[in-house]
């Protein structure tokens, strides 16, 4: 008989991370961390 029932979730982010850059199609030169570069482009 379990008593502690709490919800346990295990993420796998090795794996999560290389699937999001391809999803997204994400990459370094695409970064943006002014906004105004952001207005430029």
């Amino acid at each position: 008989r379990l008593e502690n029932k709490h919800l346990v979730i295990d993420l796998d982010f090795a794996s999560l991370y290389s699937n999001l850059i391809m999803t997204y199609n994400l990459s370094l030169d695409k970064i943006i961390l002014s906004q105004e570069r952001a207005k430029q482009s």
